[in-house]
Order: C-alpha cells, then sequence, then structure tokens
C-alpha cells in the first residue's frame, strides 16, 4: 500500500511541476503576445479610431453647413436638430450651444455669406421677372 502512495504522490508531484512549467512557458508566450500586440498593432488602431472620430464629426460639420439635417426640436429645446455624420450614424444637437461659434463665423465670412444672400436674392428676382414677362405674353 505504501507503494501505491509513493506512486501517487510521485505522479501527483510530477504533474503538479510540468502544470507549473506550462504555466510558465505560456506566460512567457501571452507576455510576449501582448507586447507584440502594444508595440505593433495598437498605435495602428489608436491611429485608425482618430480617424474615424475626425471622419465622422467633418461630416456633422459638413452637413450642418449644407443645410442636411432634420428639426426635431420641442417646446424645450429650440432648435434641436439631428445631423447624419455621412457614415449612417446620426447626432442630436442643441443649436442654442452654437450661438457663439455662429457668430462668430458670420463675423469672419460676413462679406462672403453677404454676397452669397445677395446673389441668390438677384437670381431669385430675375427668375420672378421672367416668370412675369413670360405670363404677361401669355394674356
Amino acid at each position: 500500500m505504501n507503494i501505491d502512495q509513493d506512486r501517487y504522490e510521485y505522479i501527483e508531484n510530477k504533474l503538479t511541476q510540468e502544470l507549473d512549467k506550462f504555466r510558465e512557458s505560456m506566460k512567457l508566450i501571452a507576455d510576449e503576445a501582448m507586447g507584440s500586440v502594444y508595440a505593433d498593432v495598437l498605435p495602428h488602431i489608436a491611429s485608425d479610431t482618430e480617424f474615424n472620430i475626425t471622419n465622422r464629426v467633418e461630416g456633422v460639420v459638413k452637413n450642418l453647413i449644407e443645410g442636411n439635417f432634420e428639426d426635431i426640436s420641442t417646446e424645450t429645446l429650440k432648435p434641436y436638430f439631428r445631423v447624419s455624420d455621412s457614415y449612417g450614424m446620426y447626432v442630436h444637437i442643441h443649436m442654442s450651444e452654437y450661438s457663439k461659434m455662429c457668430e462668430n463665423i458670420y463675423n469672419q465670412f460676413k462679406d462672403d455669406i453677404q454676397n452669397n444672400v445677395i446673389n441668390k436674392l438677384q437670381a431669385e428676382v430675375q427668375s420672378l421677372k421672367e416668370q412675369l414677362n413670360s405670363a404677361y405674353k401669355r394674356y
């Protein structure tokens, strides 16, 4: 019986030693893999994330400037817009928070904005004149 007990303890000790060696070697492999991920992969993921965020923000700003947004104002939130980021996601923006930005943009580009408005109004006046002339000619 003592021989069986010794054999059992020997096998148990040997398995424990081998498991410890296995754990240590797996830890070294995991540490090496994580080091590779941090050194080789993570910088690309961070850059890609920054690039994606930049593109989404640019899409929102572009759509705001172009007037491509949906007014979802409520009694308590006016004006409140739903704007696409051009990647299938939407952002809800309470515009009163941006009144200072709009004022600064207007002040910086006042001449361009006024010229664009004047040109649009002149084109509209010309179109209305042509419509009136056309209507007069028909009667």
